[in-house]
């Protein structure tokens, strides 16, 4: 949870909640992840199985629930990651065009060069926090 630090134009303790000398309040980040990554992260869903629409749609907000127990550090590593999935087929050669821009046949042939190379860790991080948010969604019985 990240905590929203006071204004330093009011004065202490007219934040509702609080009282003149405590802590901020600490307030819930309403996603870990940008609408891009999020986006990246249903593309690459997609090419790693086949799933239903709905399926499909529940997956990103479980993922970033698992993200949010497990910390900062595997938040900015996930971020990371869906970074260079998303941008590295730009910066191949030839160059081409984003990840999720990519149709799904394309989007599993990227997938498969990057576990062949350097970039396996990046892959492998994304893709088991898609397999523990797939086995939470599957064991909520949705």
């Amino acid at each position: 949870m990240s905590t929203v630090p006071p204004d330093p134009d009011s004065e202490p303790g007219s934040e509702p909640g609080s009282e003149p000398g405590s802590e901020p309040t600490p307030r819930p980040h309403p996603t870990p992840q940008p609408a891009p990554l999020c986006r990246t992260l249903y593309n690459e869903a997609d090419a790693l199985g086949p799933r239903d629409r709905e399926r499909l749609l529940r997956l990103a907000p479980l993922a970033e629930q698992r993200l949010r127990h497990r910390g900062v550090g595997a938040a900015r590593r996930a971020w990371l990651a869906l970074r260079v999935i998303e941008w590295r087929p730009v910066f191949a050669w030839p160059p081409g065009s984003p990840f999720s821009r990519r149709g799904r046949e394309d989007r599993e042939r990227w997938l498969e060069r990057l576990e062949a190379g350097p970039l396996a860790p990046a892959v492998a991080e994304v893709r088991a926090l898609l397999a523990d948010a797939d086995r939470d969604q599957s064991s909520s019985g949705a």
